[in-house]
């Protein structure tokens, strides 16, 4: 019903009840592409390229809300879109929450009507592609998450051991013998990039793909975990004389010309080969890169204490951002159960979002895992920045906090925030996922710090009990 003016108000005994769509001008909430949506409202047009939709396209993960009378209608230019405006309107407009998976980290507020003002709303998420590893699968797309672009460690599946049987040319020399790949599980190796076989295999590989499934927008050509290359003259000739970037060989001439080749053969002008900028490929090349090539450009930004770190790995995002690609993503390594100190350098993570973001980036991957008892925030705080990358962090941590510890809010912030700023003054040098399943990881924290740490759960604790101190 509509009572005041702007208002839609809503109101059920127990439960509003899901139903086949009703003719005429009943009141309601229309989720999808609806008859009466057609009838009242343009038509939504999905965009055919993800990363360069048209002034009057939708991305795959856009939707709008938008009322009519006492009529609500959420659509979304996808099925999975359609979820997400769900979740939206769920989430600004009934203080719906899902902080982390399962019955404890839902909240549902209980109410006998539901006011809604009057509504037009269009959203597009930030990043396209947004992904961290090892959470539950509801309650990320709950939370906006949805993989769009294919870029990790491929070419053992685009190379399997039977093709490198029948051409154990295509296979890197390696100490004057072919590294013909033994088994699927062999990831130790790499083609030769160089040879043109290689580079037509991979885009048929590729094209093949695509007409398997029209919709997927992207193929990956990511090497493989090792750094096993060719050593043949032909790649020789590409990497040498050899030069150093982060202080690893930079064989980034040798990995994103291959990329070029392969993009340049590709027949689809609206589809991305996706690779990694990892290990000894993390620099940009001394020449263009294909536009529509995606690299992945693989750091770990949690150890952006080190300013000079820092600064460099956001000059390196900006040199991605005028290498020619229309888009890179970020991996972070924002790894979770690795560690058994708390690892949440809250505030570099997300600056390295809103960061990427204003550089081009338009991918994420977070390699997480996360720990159940440190890490709810850092990955319930980074799947709303990949839709708002400029969205406060204090804000974020106001809702967090409040809505999850209740009345622990106050301690509990003030443990995280202890934490971090631990994780922060730490000292030596920063490198790849520094401390990473080593066990000197506690001498991080050492006993007047987990002493403080302490106090402020028991604090907590009592904060939750009720009870005083």
């Amino acid at each position: 019903t509509r009572e005041n003016e702007g208002d839609i108000v809503f109101a059920a005994s127990k439960a509003t009840p899901v139903s086949p769509e009703p003719t005429g001008q009943r009141p309601g909430l229309f989720v999808g592409h609806t008859r009466a949506a057609a009838r009242l409202l343009p038509a939504l047009r999905p965009a055919k390229d993800l990363l360069a939709p048209k002034a009057d396209e939708l991305g795959p993960d856009g939707f709008r809300i938008r009322s009519v009378g006492a009529q609500v209608f959420l659509e979304g230019a996808t099925p999975e879109a359609t979820l997400f405006a769900v979740s939206w309107l769920l989430q600004r407009h009934a203080g719906v929450r899902w902080y982390a998976p399962g019955p404890l980290g839902e909240v549902i507020p209980r109410r006998d009507t539901w006011t809604l003002p009057d509504l037009a709303v269009a959203r597009e998420p930030a990043y396209v592609s947004r992904e961290i590893s090892g959470v539950d699968e509801t309650w990320a797309r709950r939370n906006g998450l949805r993989p769009r672009l294919e870029y990790s460690h491929n070419l053992l599946n685009v190379f399997p051991p039977e093709l490198g049987a029948a051409h154990p040319e295509w296979c890197a020399l390696w100490q004057g013998r072919r590294g013909v790949p033994a088994t699927k599980a062999d990831y130790n190796w790499q083609p030769d990039l160089t040879r043109p076989e290689v580079v037509e295999h991979s885009v048929r590989q590729a094209e093949g793909a695509f007409v398997r499934e029209p919709g997927r927008a992207s193929f990956s050509l990511g090497m493989n975990d090792s750094v096993r290359f060719d050593q043949g003259a032909s790649t020789r000739a590409v990497v040498e004389p050899l030069r150093y970037f982060r202080g690893m060989p930079d064989y980034s001439p040798l990995l994103f010309g291959f990329m070029n080749r392969a993009a340049e053969q590709l027949a689809r002008s609206d589809k991305y080969l996706g690779c990694l900028a990892y290990f000894w490929g993390e620099n940009v090349p001394p020449f263009p890169v294909h536009a529509q090539v995606v690299p992945y450009v693989t750091t770990d930004r949690t150890q952006f204490y080190d300013p000079a770190y820092r600064a460099a790995d956001y000059a390196l995002m900006s040199r991605w951002g005028r290498s020619g690609v229309r888009a890179f993503g970020l991996w972070e390594y924002a790894e979770g159960v690795a560690f058994v100190v708390p690892r949440v350098p809250h505030a570099m993570l997300a600056e390295a979002v809103r960061e990427g973001w204003w550089r081009g980036a338009r991918g994420y991957m977070g390699e997480c895992d996360p720990h159940a008892g440190f890490d709810a925030f850092k990955v319930w705080m980074l799947a709303q920045l990949l839709w708002e990358p400029d969205r406060p962090l204090a804000e974020l941590e106001d809702d967090f906090f409040n809505g999850w510890y209740g009345p622990a809010a106050e301690p509990m912030r003030r443990f995280f925030a202890r934490c971090e700023a631990q994780w922060m003054a730490q000292a030596g040098p920063p490198w790849w996922i520094k401390f990473y399943r080593q066990q000197d990881q506690p001498l991080l924290f050492p006993p007047e710090v987990c002493r403080e740490l302490r106090a402020l759960l028991d604090k907590a604790a009592v904060a939750a009990d009720g009870k005083a101190e």
